[in-house]
């Protein structure tokens, strides 16, 4: 038996605001100063088709009494899975030579990961925010060195039951990392 299928389209719409500058004009030392920063809005929106089983009447002349179980197609307006709506990066580097360092700052607002029958029963990721530290000294003949180092404020991911987002549900730790090595380019 053939089934139709109905497609609930989603709305996804923002904007973005950037910023970028070498600040060249600077005196001396400070011209090699740069910095970014990034905002991005995320307005997003489903509607999410639910089906679940409720409980009816008991059923007459059944032994042992059963209940009914009565199949319940509904719908909710939410946001759409895993878009944040809020996104902001900062970087600020500084740049003399062949020589070159990054410090960044990184937010992300929540997001949710999966829509239930009620708003109290989402669940969310929560807010997250970090800082990493870049350095790269290019050497003769095609090499450099780098060495990155992530999540200096050891960051842990956060999930969350409900909208509240207090007292998580479970928390992930990845702590800082860092990696370091030499690279050749041809």
């Amino acid at each position: 038996m053939p089934t139709s299928i109905t497609r609930i389209p989603a709305t996804y719409k923002g904007f973005e605001l950037e910023w970028q500058t070498h600040f060249w004009y600077l005196p001396s030392i400070f011209r090699g100063l740069v910095l970014n920063v990034n905002y991005t809005r995320i307005f997003s929106e489903v509607e999410k088709q639910l089906y679940f089983n409720k409980k009816g009447d008991i059923l007459p002349g059944s032994w042992p009494p059963r209940r009914e179980n009565i199949l319940v197609d509904s719908s909710r307006t939410a946001r759409m899975p895993d878009q944040p709506a809020h996104i902001a990066n900062v970087t600020l580097g500084y740049d003399y030579k062949n020589f070159s360092a990054r410090l960044s700052y990184l937010y992300q607002a929540d997001k949710v990961t999966f829509i239930s029958t009620e708003p109290t029963l989402d669940n969310f990721s929560g807010s997250y925010s970090r800082w990493d530290f870049t350095l790269r000294q290019k050497l003769d003949w095609g090499v450099e060195v780098f060495a990155n180092f992530n999540n200096l404020n050891g960051t842990p991911d956060r999930s969350f039951r409900g909208d509240a987002l207090v007292n998580p549900t479970y928390i992930e730790y990845y702590g800082f990392t860092m990696d370091a090595g030499v690279r050749y380019r041809f």
